[in-house]
């Protein structure tokens, strides 16, 4: 597969998604997605901002219309590039129990040089030779949210990511983020957030989904000290 060009612009264009029975999450849209930040996405309705999540991968198709990438539509058949290569995503359902070792496990995404560096910054260290299934449900999640991230890509995908870690947990992703961040990697992070508390550990920006229109906030909350 070719490799794609840096991503400098994500647009959706007459793009209808919707919910079999239900409002659509969006009818007819034509909207120039923020890049290069942090966004989150929410709606009055939870389910509409992961069905968004999962459009933006490339999991759910939709009604009609499309997404382009520096306008080229890379979710159609007949595109060159694996937008894989340039995507890390992590969905809740997409988790599941595994009995290879946590190093096994990431010896499939990294370099022994690489997952050092991951096991000092999660301090993951003493779970390395345990086996992955065996985990607590919070120590699975960071391993299967920190494979998203493995391969640097440029855009990041996260369902509810805070929802079910510890704080110190949530700080080190972070750290390990703004480490990639700092290495031109993982320009562009949406996620869906059900942890208020959380997002205040983190500079981000709002994308709102509503009766089938879409809207940003552009106004971006300062980090500040919060309780977990």
């Amino acid at each position: 597969m070719a490799n794609l060009i840096d991503i400098n612009q994500v647009y959706l264009e007459n793009v209808t998604l919707v919910q079999p029975g239900l409002d659509p999450v969006l009818q007819s849209v034509d909207f120039e997605l923020p890049t290069d930040q942090t966004v989150v996405i929410e709606s009055s309705n939870p389910n509409s901002s992961l069905q968004f999540l999962q459009f933006l991968s490339g999991a759910r198709p939709c009604a009609s219309g499309r997404i382009l990438w520096n306008g080229q539509d890379i979710f159609s058949d007949e595109h060159e590039v694996d937008p894989r290569s340039v995507m890390g995503c992590y969905f809740e359902g997409g988790r599941h129990h595994s009995n290879v070792t946590v190093k096994a496990f990431f010896a499939q995404f990294v370099t022994p040089e690489e997952l050092q560096v991951i096991c000092e910054q999660l301090d993951l260290t003493p779970y390395l030779n345990n086996e992955l299934g065996k985990l607590s449900y919070s120590w699975q999640k960071l391993v299967f949210m920190t494979q998203a991230i493995a391969k640097n890509p440029q855009m990041l995908l996260l369902e509810d990511p805070a929802s079910g870690l510890t704080e110190a947990q949530w700080l080190n992703f972070l750290d390990l983020i703004q480490f990639k961040q700092r290495q031109g990697h993982l320009r562009h992070i949406f996620m869906t957030n059900h942890h208020p508390t959380a997002m205040n550990h983190i500079g981000h920006n709002k994308l709102f989904l509503e009766e089938g229109i879409i809207y940003f906030d552009e106004t971006a909350p300062s980090k500040k000290v919060a309780h977990f």
